[in-house]
């Protein structure tokens, strides 16, 4: 089956707006697809709006509804909005324009997901990003010249 695909942690989710999926959406939303779909692309769009088409874009590629509910739960969140309403927005444009036969895979898991998708350890360590000094480098020379001078020279 052609269509939107989605990592949710390490699973590979199908996504597919079917036409009871469709009907519910326009009718709870009580926006047109177009309109939602472009809504959804320019970020106008509301927290319930993308629950609805993640949701219904579960079931309509054979998600069981409790699965779905779930699911739609555990993603549909603050902080993991932005993911979800990329989904939500590919499987809008899906319904509309068809997608051609190749998959459209969002985010697989990989090193360094912040979802901790991907295999424990693998990836750089958390330090490999880090834009400060190795921890053997000499510190930078701070305080007045005078004030340098002193700490150098032992006293007497």
């Amino acid at each position: 089956m052609s269509g939107v695909k989605a990592y949710l942690g390490l699973k590979l989710y199908p996504f597919r707006l079917d036409v009871p999926g469709l009907s519910e959406v326009e009718s709870q939303t009580g926006l047109g697809l177009w309109h939602l779909a472009a809504r959804m692309e320019s970020r106008t769009c509301t927290a319930k709006e993308v629950q609805l088409v993640f949701h219904h874009g579960l079931m309509g590629a054979g998600l069981a509804e409790q699965d779905a509910l779930a699911l739609t739960g555990l993603h549909c969140v603050p902080g993991r909005l932005e993911k979800a309403r990329a989904i939500a927005f590919l499987v809008l444009s899906e319904a509309i324009h068809g997608v051609d036969s190749v998959d459209q895979e969002v985010d697989p898991p990989g090193p360094g997901k912040p979802d901790g998708e991907g295999p424990a350890g693998s990836g750089p360590s958390p330090a490999a990003g880090s834009t400060s000094p190795p921890s053997g480098a000499a510190s930078p020379v701070t305080g007045s010249p005078r004030r340098r001078s002193k700490a150098r020279s032992p006293k007497t």
